[in-house]
């Protein structure tokens, strides 16, 4: 492919920042202006039980299997067995699901056992995971039960990322745009490919992370699902979680692409794209640094998606990625 149509063929995401830095805690500056300034003042003594107003204690939140909506699929390659569990949250409380699954033959006869668990769900999200049974093969039901706890240590993010599917003869292309305001960690994306009878023919999970395991406030990520049989439709879900830090983009430091000197190349074969990008940094302090990248066709459809990254590049330094 001709230098000229690179662009049109890659677009291409690059952060730059300086080591050891990223999410974190911001500090917000008030200046007084016409607000009237009072003390506060907190009382943290202890104090005697029969003090203590009930009003003010928060009542529990309890859920029960009714509050959640589960689908559920079977799925057998040549060395294994999953079975993947889709929920839906119709509660009010945010949750962490856990759950042990035993999978049994025709004749009811224990074969395999595995552990599955959702770090969070928040109300009115949608998330999958699955039980893998290694080295099982014949499964006709497997026994689980969903337990619940509604004080996760985590915060829900599913519904602050949007995303956009592109499907592909071979593939699903998925990008995942963070709205929120705070640090989604551990995106994980999945496919489900199925067949016109809707059964699981294939899965593929992909992690949607920068060199923080993060996607940051207002930033994408993309990635390439590939699919190894011919599939009639697909299903993608997010897994992900949230510690509820808040990004500070200005003590980031972020750097710009003109401080460093970038060269990009080229190469197909027969089964698949290489693209290269060679960087020379003219920045006065080692970096970091992580390209995301969607691959497009000649009408721009997103075709592929992948990440590189270089660990560390010096100050004068050129390397690969």
């Amino acid at each position: 492919m001709k230098k000229s149509n690179l662009a049109k063929f890659l677009c291409i995401l690059i952060v730059l920042c300086l080591i050891l830095v990223g999410c974190g805690d911001t500090t917000s500056e008030v200046s007084s202006g016409d607000i009237k300034v009072t003390d506060s003042v907190i009382d943290n003594r202890n104090q005697p039980k029969d003090q203590e107003s009930k009003e003010t204690q928060a009542a529990p939140i309890s859920v029960t299997d009714e509050d959640f909506t589960v689908t559920e699929y079977l799925y057998e390659d040549s060395w294994s067995s999953m079975y993947f569990l889709v929920v839906t949250n119709n509660s009010t409380a945010a949750v962490s699901i856990s759950a042990n699954g035993i999978a049994k033959d025709s004749s009811g006869g224990m074969i395999g056992a595995d552990d599955l668990s959702f770090d969070i769900l928040g109300p009115g999200e949608t998330s999958m995971s699955y039980f893998y049974f290694s080295d099982v093969k014949g499964v006709a039901s497997v026994d689980y039960t969903l337990s619940y706890d509604t004080h996760p240590y985590y915060y829900p993010v599913l519904t602050n990322l949007s995303v956009e599917k592109t499907l592909n003869n071979n593939n699903v292309v998925v990008q995942a745009k963070n709205t929120g305001n705070t640090c989604a960690e551990f995106v994980e994306a999945h496919a489900l490919f199925f067949d016109a009878s809707n059964n699981v023919i294939g899965h593929t999970s992909s992690y949607l992370v920068d060199h923080e395991s993060q996607i940051k406030p207002g930033n994408s990520l993309a990635t390439q699902l590939d699919s190894y049989k011919e599939y009639d439709h697909v299903e993608v879900y997010l897994t992900g979680r949230s510690t509820g830090d808040i990004y500070n983009a200005e003590a980031s430091n972020l750097l710009s692409n003109d401080q460093f000197e970038i060269t990009e190349h080229i190469y197909e074969d027969a089964y698949s794209t290489h693209y290269y990008i060679i960087m020379k940094s003219n920045v006065d302090m080692p970096v970091s640094v992580l390209a995301n990248a969607i691959a497009r066709d000649s009408n721009g459809a997103a075709i592929g998606a992948d990440s590189m990254e270089i660990d560390v590049l010096g100050s004068g330094e050129t390397s690969i990625g």
